[in-house]
């Protein structure tokens, strides 16, 4: 049985992921790989410049197509994941749900887990 890796959307927006850690546990009985990031201007991922304006100085941040259509994009082709899950939690599901609507390219996704009070 082939175990596929989990990437965690995590909520907010500004968030950090470190409130989901608990999840690893459950998914790694299984062996699964689970897949932790900040997103972009959340958490331990830092912004260039002071950051104090984010509306001007990155309104892209303010945007949900950035995460599904960019971000998260980017960072499976980083990582090579032919095949993978999607969990997203609260904010997460709404990025996880734009990604599986709009990527251009989401034929290695097999499934999304939605999770939260959106």
């Amino acid at each position: 049985r082939l175990l596929l890796p989990i990437v965690v959307l995590h909520g907010g927006p500004s968030w950090p992921h470190n409130y989901l850690i608990p999840l690893k546990q459950i998914a790694c009985r299984g062996s699964n790989e689970v897949i932790f990031y900040d997103q972009a201007g959340c958490g331990e991922s830092k912004l260039m410049g002071d950051g104090t304006n984010i509306s001007e100085d990155f309104p892209h941040l303010l945007d949900p197509a950035y995460y599904s259509e960019e971000e998260l994009p980017t960072l499976i082709q980083h990582l090579n994941l032919a095949h993978y899950h999607i969990f997203g939690h609260s904010w997460g599901t709404i990025l996880a749900q734009l990604f599986a609507l709009n990527a251009n390219d989401k034929t290695g996704l097999v499934s999304l887990i939605l999770s939260g009070p959106l």
